[in-house]
């Protein structure tokens, strides 16, 4: 390869270089947050119940097989598991950023766990249930605000 063509190289090296640092500054400065109240409490909950995890990740098992989490917080509910309440806080409280606070009731046959404080009046509110099993069914219950 002749010189004129290391110079070309290299120089289409350098622009791209240039090119990818301008484009990270302008993501960077770019304002990238998403702001729950863009965000509706319906959404909020179906995507909690759109996520499918291990069992070995929530409960003490061996089993590696995936489920909807829908079937996992029913079996930790229905397992009186301490775990269930700080499993849900955990999730929502990362989904759900201050300033805004949320309440947040689970039920499943005739159990209940609750979490969160409101920190503001209630700008988006929904409930929805999910069959489980036979005729029981996991509702949940999210208050944003």
């Amino acid at each position: 390869m002749n010189r004129k063509g290391m110079i070309s190289i290299i120089d289409a090296i350098i622009f791209v270089s240039i090119l990818s640092m301008v484009s990270v500054a302008m993501f960077a400065l770019a304002d990238t947050d998403t702001h729950t109240e863009d965000q509706m409490a319906g959404d909020i909950v179906n995507t909690f119940l759109s996520m499918e995890l291990r069992s070995c990740d929530v409960m003490g098992t061996d089993d590696t097989a995936t489920y909807p989490i829908s079937i996992l917080l029913a079996s930790l509910i229905n397992s009186d598991d301490p775990y269930a309440l700080e499993f849900v806080e955990g999730i929502f409280d990362g989904m759900i950023q201050e300033p805004y606070g949320y309440e947040l009731m689970i039920e499943y046959d005739g159990r209940t766990i609750e979490t969160g404080t409101l920190l503001n009046d209630i700008s988006s509110k929904y409930r929805t249930s999910v069959p489980i099993v036979n005729d029981k069914c996991l509702t949940i219950s999210l208050s944003i605000g």
